[in-house]
Formats: C-alpha cells, structure tokens, sequence
C-alpha cells in the first residue's frame, strides 16, 4: 500500500519518499498502474448487458466527443496531463493519453503512463483483505492486536478491540484523516502507525464514520502480517500477478523507476 491507504496516496502525491508505503489500500504501498493495463485485464469488467440503455450506437456517439472534453479539462483544470480507457463489452474501443507528465518537461503521456491511483487504492485493499479472509488466515473481525500486539490507540479498551472490519469501515474513532500531517512532514508509515495512540478520538468507538487513511493502513498491515509477508509482495501475489498487471506495483521505489510516470 502507499504510506497510508489513502486519499493522498498517488496521483496527488509525486513527493511521496520510497520509504513510506501505504495501502492504496491505500492498503500499504504506493500503487501505480497504466491504461493499457486496464485494458489487458478489460475481460473482467461487465458486458454490455449489465448496462441497460448503453448501446453500441450511444457509447460511439459520446468516443467522438471525448477528445474535445478531454482538451477542454485539461485547460479548466490546469493538470498537466491524463489517460482515458473506455471499456465496453469486454472491448477498449478508445484508449489515449492527453497532455504531458510533468508541467516542466515535454513528456507526453499515453496509454502506458503509470500513475498514481490516490484513494483507488481502497477497493483495492479491500479485495486483497478478502481474498486472505477467503483463505480462512483472518476473518473480517479479527482484532488487530491479536495480529500485530504493538499497535495502540489512545484508550486501551478499544485497543483490544478493534478489528479490520472496524477500520475499513472507518470506525474505530480516529479523527479524520488521522496521520495525514505526519505523513505530509516526513514521517513514514511505522512511525505515523506508532503515533496514532497519541491521538484523541474523534467520535466513541463504533459511534460514527470518519475517514481516516491510516487505519485502513493499521488493518492491512495486520492482514499482510497473518498472511506472513509485508503488504506490498501481498498485493502482488493476491491481486497484480494473477491479473497479468505487470506495471502495477505497491512500491513507490517501483512507480519512479518507470521511466513512463
């Protein structure tokens, strides 16, 4: 996962360190994946009949107006540049890359651009966590101190019983957003982990939701650890390898060696 499993994790963060890895799930480890990847794993996607009222004739009509929106939002938003894939019964009838990488450099971006994938990471974490719940290592309500018994929260009660499920429903009571300052002033992930028992809740336990990346982060790191590896080769096994995902990694080390990023 990237440092946290969280909002910030990818296409927002170019700075992220190499050592900071959060779940992308959010998970743990900085995700990166491009287009054509999306493409490659495109059979998996619903056909066209689990969408009723998208017709062939409709989904060519809006293609030939996706460059001009494509154009158009680049100019509203000032983003230096953007991939777009459309997937439509099992066929990727357009697939391009507008813009360029960097505001400072002529590199186009195209289909094989890897970027970031930001709070995409969630859904990610979570199927890599249930795929392990599947294998029968955890179930949804394991605790988290049973897995990994140095992780804390302010109050020790709650420490001893919050479970993943807790965290990725967002629950536990850690204040929103908790970790994401200490992450943005350097700190990596083991240690924004460590310092969430210093934190005061924002709500009782199980009262209420806030989003909060470095919980789900806390819970995917106690999946990858029942599992007896770390989160990022978890990931890989569980989800990227399977899929055919070659350019798809959890490891922000991964997404600055390609040279298309």
């Amino acid at each position: 996962m990237p440092r946290s499993i969280g909002q910030r994790e990818v296409m927002r963060r170019a700075s992220n360190r190499p050592d900071t890895a959060g779940s992308g799930a959010g998970a743990p480890g900085e995700m990166k994946s491009s287009v054509r990847e999306q493409d490659a794993t495109s059979a998996t996607t619903p056909s066209n009949g689990d969408a009723p009222g998208v017709t062939p004739q409709r989904v060519a009509a809006a293609l030939t107006q996706l460059d001009d929106l494509a154009h158009q939002t680049l100019e509203r938003t000032k983003i230096p540049g953007m991939a777009i894939a459309v997937v439509y019964a099992d066929e990727t009838p357009y697939l391009k890359g507008f813009g360029t990488r960097e505001v400072s450099r002529d590199a186009p971006v195209d289909a094989g651009t890897v970027f970031q994938l930001a709070s995409v990471s969630k859904p990610i974490a979570s199927t890599i966590v249930a795929g392990v719940v599947g294998d029968g290592i955890v179930t949804w309500d394991s605790r988290i101190t049973d897995i990994t018994p140095q992780f804390h929260m302010l109050t020790p009660w709650v420490t001893s019983q919050v479970t993943l499920r807790d965290m990725f429903c967002h629950r536990s009571g850690l204040p929103e957003h908790g970790g994401d300052l200490l992450e943005d002033l350097g700190f990596d992930r083991e240690d924004v982990l460590f310092r969430l028992r210093f934190m005061n809740p924002e709500s009782s336990f199980r009262s209420t939701y806030d989003y909060t990346n470095f919980g789900m982060t806390a819970a995917a790191v106690a999946a990858a650890t029942a599992a007896e590896t770390v989160w990022e080769d978890l990931a890989a096994r569980r989800l990227y390898q399977p899929l055919g995902m070659e350019q798809t990694s959890s490891r922000y080390a991964d997404f600055m060696a390609e040279p298309d990023h």
